[in-house]
């Protein structure tokens, strides 16, 4: 459900009301930027940095998404990028990598004294499923993992919350019933590349129909109640650079 709209559109309500606690600042680097729609959403808030991924593919979109505002799109990866940052996003990205405490060790060094990175991935080992494969996923992550990880290259860890628990959570699991696609011959790293442009999630007007379901607002502010529940798929990470 990596490209669900809704789910999209409530990491951008969790961002704000994080933004309003903890204050981002630009520049920003939005390392996996995929088509470019989570830089678009910070560029919209008056935010400027750049957006960098692997894949041709999404780039391609991401220009055209971007192209009116202060951003620079760019094909790179984004632990080799020279240049320092006060927000480092990273959504969906660790656990594409075989290296994560390597991937973290060097964003942080990307990062400004007292700068935050915000990340996203799967939780709950238990949760591993044919999308995960699917999205050429290594592995899910605890939050005592993702926490150990950041602590040891000196950010502290100030906000996990759970973003998927209770409407997300459901969908998926419903969605893993009926929607399996057929398995794809590549690897990982071909799989990764593909992950932000391949969508799962799709049953033709029913989608339309959820995702411009106008009641969504509303829900959020309800799931937002369990975001500290830790029962969902995944979560939304802050940390802060010592």
């Amino acid at each position: 459900m990596t490209n669900f709209k809704p789910m999209k559109d409530y990491l951008g309500f969790l961002f704000d009301r994080l933004n309003s606690k903890y204050h981002f600042k630009s520049p920003f680097l939005d390392a996996g930027a995929g088509v470019g729609d989570f830089s678009l959403y910070l560029a919209k808030k008056g935010f400027s940095g750049d957006a960098v991924d692997i894949s041709k593919e999404a780039l391609e979109l991401a220009r055209k998404n971007l192209k009116s505002y202060p951003i620079l799109v760019s094909l790179k990866d984004a632990t080799k990028i020279n240049k320092r940052y006060k927000t480092i996003i990273a959504f969906d990205i660790m656990e594409h990598v075989k290296n994560d405490y390597s991937f973290i060790k060097k964003l942080s060094r990307k990062l400004e004294k007292g700068g935050y990175i915000i990340i996203t991935t799967p939780n709950n080992p238990k949760e591993w499923d044919w999308d995960d494969e699917f999205y050429g996923h290594v592995r899910r992550y605890t939050p005592e993992r993702i926490e150990k990880i950041l602590k040891e290259n000196g950010i502290e860890p100030l906000s996990i919350w759970d973003f998927t628990f209770p409407f997300f959570w459901i969908m998926r699991r419903i969605s893993l019933k009926l929607l399996k696609p057929k398995k794809k011959s590549l690897s990982k790293m071909e799989l990764t590349k593909e992950s932000t442009l391949n969508q799962y999630w799709s049953a033709g007007p029913l989608s339309r129909i959820i995702n411009d379901f106008p009641l969504w607002g509303c829900l959020f502010w309800f799931q937002f109640l369990f975001r500290k529940a830790g029962i969902g798929h995944e979560i939304i990470i802050v940390g802060r650079k010592k």
